[in-house]
């Protein structure tokens, strides 16, 4: 029997083959990513009050003890690795506010994509080209729209495809909860727009539909083939073999694997990587079936399916790239748990038994979206709490008495 293998780095599960090749926002980790955990993970701690780093210094590596020592930076400035030794610098970084897309919202039309959009439109919302108007790429045209029937390098902008129908290309030809089941990369007539999260494991799908053994219409967001044949198929939800978070130390990755698709015998072999703790730890990769790529799946699919999302340019469906849209149209509270999900995804190594050092200096991001995220819980919880004071009391005083507590 043939095993499958893929070695699979926590990134976004929730993206189209094409949305992979875009780049987000740099994040800037730890060298362990290129350095460790062959010779094993460094520790990182704050500045002891009798040390002195020399002046923009955020984090001094010490080779002796193989450890970083660390001090915050100014408000404006970040933490990021010099080119030329193990040290951390605090610099300024100018940076630069994106533009929107057709249907995002703008003051001016210099807010706007020039490459992209009209202008600012009477609505204050960037304007995109119309329906049955010519276009050469989906991010011209206004929402709903995607430039489909292109030839010879021109198409023109029609609705998005509902689930069930033919004819689309690429995901983003499909309506926003759905993605294009792909027969053949070239007629569009052989493809049809299925939803997002339905095909259950040992469902076929078509070879062009498993991306880097990545499919989102699958449940679990995997597929792969039978023994390197043409068939493939959604796989069951891989979580962990050790339940993460799991420790993993030097180069085990033996640690670090998923369990195994029994249909095809499919599994994800993880990497170890370094945190930023003291105690040197390392942590192995997260899997698409653990519980934080569950929490991001589960809080990207309600975006997909809402009807905010409807306001977005087709190309602008998945976080990050969504952001912007999102925060014109969506509640804040589900915002802040989406960016909360995100980062705690893409940074669960880093974040293992993180030094509070580290986490002001390297993880800024992951800190404000964990304190905004809790703020809307615990909100949410005092709501809750007077409401239950309210209904199961019956007399002023046992009321009051109750909603008092709920300050507790």
């Amino acid at each position: 029997m043939q095993i499958s293998v893929l070695f699979f780095l926590p990134l976004i599960i929730l993206v189209s083959s094409e949305e992979a090749n875009l780049s987000s926002q740099p994040s800037f980790l730890p060298y362990s990513w290129f350095d460790y955990p062959t010779s094993g993970c460094p520790s990182y701690t704050c500045k002891q009050l009798s040390q002195t780093l020399s002046n923009g210094t955020c984090a001094y590596y010490n080779s002796i003890s193989d450890t970083f020592y660390i001090q915050k930076c100014p408000e404006t400035q970040f933490c990021i690795p010099n080119q030329n030794d193990k040290n951390y610098s605090c610099v300024f970084q100018k940076i630069s506010q994106p533009k929107s897309y057709p249907g995002e919202k703008c003051a001016a039309s210099s807010d706007c994509d020039p490459e992209y959009s009209l202008g600012c439109g009477e609505n204050f919302l960037c304007e995109g080209i119309k329906s049955n108007g010519k276009c050469t790429v989906s991010e011209q045209c206004n929402p709903g729209l995607s430039c489909q029937e292109i030839s010879g390098g021109f198409g023109f902008c029609k609705p998005l495809i509902s689930i069930g129908n033919i004819g689309c290309l690429s995901d983003f030809d499909c309506i926003y909860n759905a993605g294009c089941n792909k027969i053949s990369n070239t007629n569009s007539n052989l493809n049809i727009c299925v939803e997002y999260g339905s095909l259950q494991p040992g469902v076929e799908i078509s070879v062009n539909s498993c991306i880097r053994n990545q499919n989102l219409m699958c449940s679990s967001g995997t597929c792969s083939n039978i023994n390197g044949g043409n068939q493939y198929f959604c796989t069951e939800n891989l979580e962990s073999l050790n339940e993460a978070p799991a420790r993993c130390y030097n180069t085990n990755v033996k640690d670090c694997i998923s369990k195994t698709d029994p249909k095809t015998s499919y599994f994800i072999q993880g990497s170890c990587i370094c945190g930023y703790n003291e105690d040197r730890f390392g942590y192995c990769s997260l899997n698409p079936g653990d519980k934080a790529y569950i929490q991001f799946r589960k809080i990207e699919m309600k975006w997909l399916s809402s009807e905010e999302v409807k306001n977005c340019n087709t190309k602008r469906r998945f976080w990050p790239h969504s952001e912007m849209c999102a925060n014109s149209f969506w509640n804040e509270r589900d915002i802040s748990a989406m960016k909360y999900y995100y980062l705690s995804m893409i940074e669960f190594n880093q974040i293992r038994d993180i030094n509070e050092c580290a986490l002001e200096v390297f993880l800024k991001e992951y800190s404000k979206s964990k304190e905004n995220y809790e703020s809307y819980d615990d909100a949410e919880d005092f709501t809750t709490c007077i409401l239950n004071c309210i209904l199961d009391f019956g007399s002023p005083e046992s009321t009051a008495f109750c909603m008092a507590s709920c300050l507790l």
